[in-house]
Parts: C-alpha cells; sequence; structure tokens
C-alpha cells in the first residue's frame, strides 16, 4: 500500500483547488473575450455570412470560403480555417482541392473575394490561399513555444450538422506525441472539444492571438498543433517550394500484440521492428524484412519510435544511411540511402490486408489463399474462414447497403459480383478500392451473400515511417 505524508496531501489539494479555480475562471474569461473582442472584432455584421444549406460552406474564423462545384459533385459540408494577414492569406485544410476546380469567399454583405491556391501540404492536411483585393479583418500568430500548463484557450468554427461552435478549454500537456501526423511530433493536448469539420481551425489564448490549430480529439481530449510547426510550412509554401523529407521506406512500430504473433518479438520487449516494408523503395530493394529488429541507425540508438523518424526525417535526400537490424537472432548492417518521401503512401496490398484487417493472404496455385485470421483482429469472428481461397469481390461502388434475399437480387444490380480467377484480381481490387481516404474491400471465400464480409479503414497520409 502506498502511503503519503500529510504535508504532500495538502499540497495535492492545494493543486486540484487551483486547477479547477484556473479551469473555472478560464471559462469566465472565454465567455468575456468572446462578447467584448471576438465577436465584435469578426463577427460584426459586415464580415459575417450565415452558412446557408445551398453551398458548401467553408468557414474561416469568421470568414466563409464558398467552393464553387464545377461539373463535380460532394457532400454538403462546412470545415474551417483563418486569414492571417492584410494581404488575405489564409490558411485552410487541404481537403476542398480534391473536390472543387474553384474557391471564392462570400461575406455577409455578398461581397466575394476571388481565392487564388497558392500550395498545399497534403500530409498534414494544410492549403495555403489568398483572397484576392482582400481588405477585411485577419488573426494574428502568437508563440506556440510560450505556452504552459493551465493555460486558457478558444477556438471557433463550423462544426459539420450544427454549424457555428465555440469551445473552450485549458491546456493539459505541451508535449503530447501523436504517431498518426507525425510531420511534427509534439503537439499540444487540451480539454477542449475538437468536433468534426473544425480541423485546421485557429485556437487562440487570452490575448487572442493564434497559438495552434485544431486537429482532432483522441480518447476524450483535444490536439492541437503548434502554430509554431505551421509558420515554416506556410513560408516555404509562399515561395512556392515543395516540402521534402527523406524516407528509406520502412514503418516502423514498437512492439504490439502483431509482432509477438507474427514474428516472436515478445510485447513487453519494448522492441522497435520492421511492421511492413514499403514496395520499390531504398529499404525494399536493401532486403529489409518484415518482423526485422531495429538496434540502431547511424550507430544511434533509440527506445522512441519517433526519434528514430526525426533524424532520418532531417536528413538530405540520398544520405546513406547505416541501418543496423537483429534477424533470427543474428545482427546484420545495411547500407541504405534515402529518398524524397511521397505524400500518399500505400503498403502492398496484402500488407495492408494484413495490417488493417487480420487476414493473412498469400498466393497458392496462382489464387488469393487466406493462411490465417489474427486473433481479436477485423477479420476475426467474420464469415471468412481461414485456409480457404477468396472467391469474390464486390466492384467499386457496387457495396451493398444491406444483404438482399432472393427476389431482390433479381431486381437489384448492385451486387454484380465478380469472381477472382487470379491473386492479381485480389490486388488490383484491395489498390483501387480507394475513396477519400476510406479503404472498403467487400470480399467472400463462399457463397456471396451468406460468407462475403465488408471492411473498411482509414489510410494515413503518414505513418510512422522512416
Amino acid at each position: 500500500m502506498i502511503k503519503f505524508k500529510k504535508p504532500l496531501i495538502g499540497i495535492m489539494i492545494v493543486l486540484i483547488l487551483f486547477s479547477y479555480s484556473s479551469f473555472v475562471n478560464a471559462k469566465r474569461d472565454i465567455k468575456t473575450a468572446y462578447n467584448s473582442v471576438f465577436k465584435t472584432k469578426y463577427l460584426t455584421e459586415a464580415t459575417y455570412l450565415v452558412p446557408t444549406k445551398s453551398k458548401v460552406v467553408v468557414g474561416y474564423s469568421g470568414y466563409n470560403m464558398v467552393p464553387v462545384l464545377e461539373e463535380k459533385k460532394f457532400e454538403e459540408r462546412e470545415v474551417t480555417g483563418f486569414v492571417f494577414d492584410s494581404s488575405g492569406y489564409a490558411i485552410i485544410p487541404f481537403e476542398p482541392l480534391r473536390y472543387f476546380d474553384k474557391l471564392e469567399a462570400v461575406f455577409y454583405d455578398r461581397k466575394k473575394y476571388p481565392i487564388k491556391i497558392v500550395g498545399s501540404y497534403p500530409p498534414q492536411n494544410i492549403a495555403l490561399v489568398k483572397l484576392e483585393s482582400y481588405d477585411r479583418k485577419w488573426v494574428t500568430f502568437g508563440d506556440s513555444d510560450k505556452v504552459e500548463h493551465l493555460d486558457e484557450i478558444w477556438s471557433y468554427g463550423f462544426q459539420r450538422g450544427a454549424s457555428k461552435i465555440l469551445s473552450s478549454g485549458i491546456i493539459s500537456s505541451t508535449n503530447y506525441s501523436d504517431l498518426v501526423n507525425i510531420e511534427f511530433p509534439n503537439y499540444i493536448k487540451s480539454d477542449m472539444s475538437i468536433n468534426p469539420g473544425v480541423s485546421t481551425a485557429p485556437v487562440f489564448n487570452s490575448k487572442n492571438e493564434v497559438i495552434g490549430i485544431c486537429r482532432g480529439n483522441v480518447q476524450n481530449f483535444g490536439i492541437i498543433e503548434p502554430i509554431n510547426n505551421i509558420k515554416p510550412i506556410i513560408e516555404k509554401l509562399k515561395r512556392g517550394e515543395k516540402i521534402i523529407h527523406s524516407w528509406m521506406g520502412i514503418y516502423i512500430t514498437k512492439a504490439d500484440s502483431f509482432s509477438e504473433k507474427e514474428f516472436n518479438i515478445d510485447i513487453d520487449s519494448e522492441k522497435i521492428y520492421v511492421a511492413a516494408v514499403f514496395p520499390g523503395t531504398p529499404a525494399a530493394e536493401a532486403g529489409v524484412q518484415k518482423g526485422d529488429v531495429i538496434i540502431s541507425v547511424d550507430n544511434n540508438s533509440h527506445t522512441d519510435v519517433i526519434e528514430y523518424i526525426k533524424y532520418v526525417m532531417s536528413l538530405p535526400s540520398q544520405s546513406e544511411v547505416s541501418l543496423k537490424i537483429s534477424r533470427n537472432s543474428k545482427e546484420e548492417e545495411l547500407k541504405i540511402k534515402t529518398v524524397d518521401k511521397p505524400y500518399t503512401l500505400r503498403l502492398s496490398p496484402l500488407d495492408e490486408l494484413h495490417l488493417y484487417f487480420g487476414l493473412k493472404v498469400i498466393c497458392k496455385n496462382g489464387k488469393p489463399y487466406i493462411e490465417k485470421i489474427r486473433k481479436d483482429s477485423y477479420a476475426d469472428g467474420t464469415f471468412l474462414k481461414a485456409e480457404k481461397y477468396i472467391k469474390y469481390y464486390l466492384p467499386k461502388d457496387e457495396f451493398p447497403v444491406q444483404k438482399l434475399d432472393a427476389k431482390e437480387i433479381k431486381l437489384d444490380n448492385r451486387l454484380r459480383t465478380k469472381k477472382i480467377t487470379n491473386c492479381k484480381m485480389l490486388d488490383d481490387y484491395i489498390t483501387n478500392s480507394l475513396f477519400d481516404d476510406i479503404l472498403i474491400l467487400y470480399i467472400a471465400n463462399g457463397n456471396f451473400l451468406d460468407q462475403g464480409f465488408t471492411f473498411i479503414t482509414i489510410i494515413q497520409d503518414y505513418f510512422p515511417v522512416i
């Protein structure tokens, strides 16, 4: 049993009361700031547009960008960004650029500003645009290196399905590591809610300075990217530079249940291992294999995946790296040259099937064969069976909303199944079944309706890779 001394208990109580008091005061101050500063400075009738359902509205901290459809269809949605200088430069999510040929800003008084796309960086979901002939308000940047625990923060954005949302809270950590968006691994953690649609919305401090941008919620707390991470990207995009980082093509992670079951790497060993090798990369050509344990990179050993990533990203392209690995209890040193890392990363089709869904598929007799289904995986407990061939799949955009009975099947042409005759058909199916970063598969190894199963996962643009 752990015993606490009385003075320590007193200190803890004081800290808890101080934290609570700061939290309450933060909310009170945020409300004051909203009513006295933000509402009058940014949301006056001259600068505010109520979102309309007739158009896709992209809100920019009180300004609304309206993507104009040109022979493209897209669901109605609202996302958020902000104008940050007198020239009309604005940060917006990269997402709208995928679907719209033209963007323009429309204000409450119906005045419109054409939008020029300056540049974008998809891995960070950031685009830099410029409102031409801009003559309205803008936000100012703060210094995110100066934020501290318990600092009060707030944000305003256009949440999907709920329109305008004001969120507030306090900073609980200034050094949160996020292995999904690994570009800059140190994020700010907050109790402030960050809802769908407000990603890339500005986060303000008590001085109404932007100290970060919203990224999303993780386990009921908000993740904020420091604005000092974004500033160098903005400057490079302004100069027309392409943002490039080096890599070798290796997907690394710390020992987990997958490594324990697949490569006999103890989950408690804290070892960093190769989960997959990206095809056609220097690592693949050098012979790096799945299950290899990373001992060191250029004689530097780390127990944290992020440290390896930061080091390799910092190297110039075509740098020779000495990679020391352990394979089958034997050490081996490989010399690998780095290259420019692409913006979009895809594993080999069968690796995606295995890592994402737990289906270990091999090519047997020229056809895809389920060798094993990993326990506690997405595929475990489905209609699919191990030690059987995958026989059918649904073509892209023909995934059934629900299973249909025999009579409905005759009247419904959505279920035009295709029989798999070779391994390449499955590879092509997985490769091409990507929609908006969502991989959707519907496969079967028996009667299609009775034994087929839908698999859905998000394809990350940024893996923990070196």
